[in-house]
C-alpha cells in the first residue's frame, strides 16, 4: 500500500526539479514552466521566490 505513495513523492520531485531547471535558465514564462513541468502555477511562483531568495544569499 506504501509504494503507490513513494511513486506519487518521486514523481512530484521530479516535476519540481524540472521547474527549477527552467527557472534558473530564465527562458520561459511561469505559465509555460507550470504547463512544461505539470505542475500548478502558485508553486512554480514559490520556487521563483526561493530560487531568487537563494541568488540573493549568494551575492552577500
Amino acid at each position: 500500500m506504501c509504494e503507490p505513495i513513494r511513486i506519487q513523492d518521486a514523481k512530484w520531485a521530479a516535476r519540481v526539479e524540472t521547474a527549477r531547471n527552467l527557472l534558473r535558465m530564465n527562458k520561459l514564462s511561469y505559465e509555460e514552466i507550470a504547463q512544461a513541468a505539470n505542475l500548478p502555477l502558485k508553486k512554480v511562483q514559490e520556487l521563483a521566490e526561493e530560487i531568487a531568495a537563494e541568488k540573493q544569499s549568494q551575492e552577500q
